[in-house]
């Protein structure tokens, strides 16, 4: 049964090129699996979840092939599956799983499959708003980051997504790389861009950028999609200074 395994896995080069490490954490954390590993490492499989990141626009929002996207969705639910984690109690997915997960449950046949392959269920619980929902989320977060390091040796791509309600009144304190500082007044349905264009000036809108927590945010989502929460630090990357 192993070397069944290790053959599927070693013929998954063709897709994405795993290192010997990452090829045996794959045979552990599946073994007893022979179809769930199979059903993983498909055509079938490849095909469905390289549709959906490509729906997901997954490439412009997080910057990274759709093959390693995919792969980092496979990684997640191996370790999901070697644990038994069919709920959120242990493991919570990056904003990169999170969002190839989300549509993938709604592709049901292709979920379905996938469970019956894996003889187990996996349920997907929507992101809370509760700061309770919160601070497990980024528990359980902090387990995945463990497990992805330990058995795959790379960090997680992004980090957890946490929402706040949108619609809710936040402040930011934003500042630049001169250290000059501004309160900006707005909600967590703000869009990153309108957020920006609100900070600089109309001829410095097409050059600035706006950070938290070392990431680049993407223009088109909210300030709440971005996790960013009230009295947050942001800061905006532009050409000169703040007008």
């Amino acid at each position: 049964m192993a070397s069944s395994s290790n053959k599927t896995v070693n013929n998954y080069k063709e897709y994405y090129d795993l290192t010997e490490q990452q090829r045996k954490a794959y045979v552990l954390l599946l073994s007893g699996c022979p179809k769930g590993i199979e059903f993983l490492f498909s055509s079938n499989f490849n095909t469905t979840m390289n549709a959906i990141a490509f729906d997901a626009k997954i490439t412009t929002k997080f910057g990274v092939h759709i093959e390693r996207a995919i792969e980092e969705f496979r990684r997640f639910i191996a370790l999901k599956f070697f644990f038994k984690n069919t709920e959120s109690q242990l493991l919570s997915p990056t904003t990169l799983i999170e969002s190839l997960w989300q549509s993938a449950v709604l592709h049901t046949q292709f979920y379905a499959k996938l469970q019956t392959a894996l003889r187990q269920r996996i349920h997907h619980r929507p992101v809370g708003v509760g700061d309770m929902e919160t601070a497990a989320r980024s528990k359980s977060m902090a387990t995945t980051q463990v497990l992805f390091r330990n058995y795959f040796r790379e960090e997680c791509l992004a980090k957890s997504m946490r929402m706040d309600k949108f619609g809710k009144s936040i402040v930011f304190e934003c500042y630049d790389d001169k250290g000059r500082t501004k309160n900006i007044r707005t909600t967590t349905s703000t869009t990153v861009l309108d957020f920006l264009q609100t900070a600089v000036s109309p001829l410095k809108l097409s050059g600035a950028k706006l950070h938290h927590e070392y990431e680049v945010l993407e223009l088109d989502r909210t300030l709440g999609e971005c996790g960013i929460k009230n009295k947050a630090y942001v800061y905006v990357t532009v050409d000169e200074s703040f007008d």
